[in-house]
């Protein structure tokens, strides 16, 4: 069975571009953010052509905010 198992880990940057948009207020806000990710997991090869993985990754953005909506240009 351990010869068809893979035990792993992964980390590293992680970044995301957030768009946020209120149409009732009138208000938008869009940063990029930066942070790191790490998680890990296990698979197992069923067959020559197929495994079964399980996963956990965990992504944090530290002290990232959209906390300065501006107003939605119209034309």
């Amino acid at each position: 069975m351990w010869d068809r198992t893979l035990i792993y880990v992964a980390g590293g940057y992680a970044f995301a571009d957030m768009n946020v948009k209120n149409d009732t207020f009138g208000l938008s806000d869009s940063n990029m953010l930066s942070g790191w990710t790490a998680g890990g997991g296990l698979e197992y090869l069923w067959s020559d052509h197929d495994s079964l993985r399980f996963e956990y990754r965990r992504v944090e953005f530290p002290s990232e905010t959209l906390a300065r909506c501006r107003p939605i240009a119209t034309r």
